[in-house]
């Protein structure tokens, strides 16, 4: 579910991806490695095939950007692909904690129940926990899960319709 914001920041990490490897590149053909980035101007200058630059020099730097952008596509697929199951193992913990909370309060007024029953205060006619209540929470249990794996569904798999 791309927004405007994230695609501007996966186009920003592509260009400078892209420039840094550019810059090895070049730092690597004439012999001398380097740790920073060339300038604008010299990237500008490197970027132009000129009279002094081969069609072979041109057509290998095409090569290595190509290269570049398609393991920065890769990188980030990746990435999206960690932040989709971590955001599913967030919703399912979710989930798992508010039918344990339901079940831990069902067990009290079950609890509850029995030992006013047993104390003699209240008859069986008069339990807080009854059949409706079980069929409810079935209900209600049967009706999160199928939620959770709809949406669960969408935004794991994605297609064109929904992003």
């Amino acid at each position: 579910m791309p927004d405007g914001k994230q695609e501007e920041t996966t186009s920003a990490q592509k260009s400078t991806l892209k420039e840094t490897v550019q810059a090895k590149h070049e730092a690597t053909k004439s012999g001398a490695e380097t740790d920073s980035a060339p300038s604008p101007d010299q990237r500008q200058k490197k970027d132009k095939p000129t009279e002094s630059m081969g069609l072979e020099d041109a057509v290998t730097n095409d090569a290595a950007i190509k290269r570049v952008e398609r393991e920065a596509a890769v990188e980030i697929l990746r990435n999206e692909a960690e932040l989709r199951k971590n955001a599913a193992e967030d919703i399912l913990n979710l989930f798992r904690k508010a039918n344990l909370f339901v079940l831990g309060f069902l067990i009290i007024l079950l609890i509850v129940d029995i030992s006013l029953i047993y104390a003699g205060e209240a008859s069986v006619e008069d339990r807080i926990v009854n059949e409706k209540v079980v069929m409810s929470l079935i209900g209600a249990t049967v009706i999160q899960l199928g939620t959770i794996m709809i949406s669960l569904s969408k935004y794991l798999f994605p297609t064109s319709d929904n992003n």
